[in-house]
C-alpha cells in the first residue's frame, strides 16, 4: 500500500520492465490549455500605418535672413507649398 502511495507522487521512469508513464498532476487535468491571443493586426499592417504621413506636422521653413523656423503644414499640398516658397539658404 505504501508503494502505491509513493508511486502517486513520484514520477516513474519508463523502463523495459515498466512502460507506464506517470499521468499529469490532478490540478492540471481539468484546466484547458490557454490559446494564444491572436493579434488584431499583422506586423506588416502596423509598420504600414507607422510609415503613413500624418498631418498636421511641422515643416522646417527658412526666412530670407537664413533663420529656420518650424511651421505647421495642414496637408501634403500645403507642405509642398511651404517648402517651395521657403527654401533653405544657399551655402556661402
Amino acid at each position: 500500500m505504501l508503494e502505491k502511495l509513493f508511486e502517486q507522487f513520484v514520477p516513474s521512469v519508463p523502463s523495459a520492465k515498466n512502460q507506464r508513464v506517470q499521468p499529469e498532476a490532478p490540478y492540471i487535468k481539468g484546466v484547458p490549455p490557454v490559446p494564444p491571443v491572436p493579434s488584431e493586426k499583422t506586423e506588416t499592417e502596423i509598420i504600414a500605418e507607422l510609415e503613413v504621413e500624418t498631418y498636421p506636422r511641422h515643416v522646417t521653413c527658412w526666412t530670407p535672413a537664413g533663420n529656420s523656423m518650424a511651421v505647421l503644414a495642414k496637408d501634403a499640398g500645403h507642405e509642398a507649398f511651404l517648402l517651395m516658397m521657403n527654401p533653405p539658404p544657399l551655402p556661402v
